[in-house]
């Protein structure tokens, strides 16, 4: 069985005017299963209970769990490099959420997929009604072609590879507000220096090429 692995990276920031400043995002009432888990009555109780449990099940601490500060760029790729074959990144989505804590949380999607739960997202927030964003990310090589220009298997290419992260609002639960990307982009740059971002909306076309290179690159594994 895979064994996902779920991180909490506390934001410095958040509460910037440049960033985010007051700003929170609202679970999506236009979402079927966000008003389901969000009504009224035993249905939604059940719900939430789930939620709490699963939420709980992903975060716990456990004898595996590393502690740390990360000051720059660097330090945050070493946190996806850790445990990989060939010390190497890996081509994979993450599913993630910035919430009333200034936490960023997130883990693989399938993470979240294989939890017993209705929103990934709201696995995430544990059910918060209220947000910082939320979306996907991934890494990507800055190459001609991203993921698809990448030859070779040794360590040594990644380390003369420069790697930029791809982050998007791809939330139906809570629905983020695409204007708010470049101020997600400037958070995230100014929590890691040297960071590299690139910060889509989640229906633009850029976002699926660079998605459907990772998923080539990963089939080929």
């Amino acid at each position: 069985m895979h064994q996902y692995a779920s991180w909490r990276i506390s934001l410095n920031g958040v509460s910037d005017p440049r960033f985010f400043g007051n700003v929170h995002q609202h679970w999506n009432a236009e979402h079927k299963l966000a008003k389901k888990i969000f009504g009224h009555g035993l249905p939604s109780e059940v719900l939430l209970h789930g939620i709490h449990k699963a939420h709980h099940v992903l975060y716990h601490k456990g004898t595996a769990d590393v502690h740390g500060n990360l000051i720059w760029a660097g330090d945050l790729l070493d946190i996806f490099k850790a445990g990989t074959i060939d010390n190497r990144l890996r081509p994979v989505l993450y599913t993630y959420v910035i919430d009333d804590s200034d936490m960023w949380k997130f883990s693989e999607t399938g993470a979240a997929l294989s939890v017993n739960v209705v929103s990934k997202h709201i696995l995430h927030s544990a059910a918060s009604p209220t947000i910082r964003y939320s979306g996907e990310f991934h890494w990507r090589p800055v190459v001609d072609g991203y993921w698809s220009g990448l030859h070779g298997t040794n360590a040594l290419e990644d380390a003369s590879t420069q790697w930029e992260l791809v982050i998007d609002n791809n939330s139906g639960t809570y629905a983020p507000d695409k204007r708010l990307l470049p101020n997600l982009k400037a958070l995230l740059e100014f929590n890691f220096p040297g960071l590299r971002v690139v910060a889509l909306e989640h229906e633009d076309p850029a976002l699926k090429l660079s998605k459907e290179a990772l998923a080539k690159y990963a089939r080929r594994q």
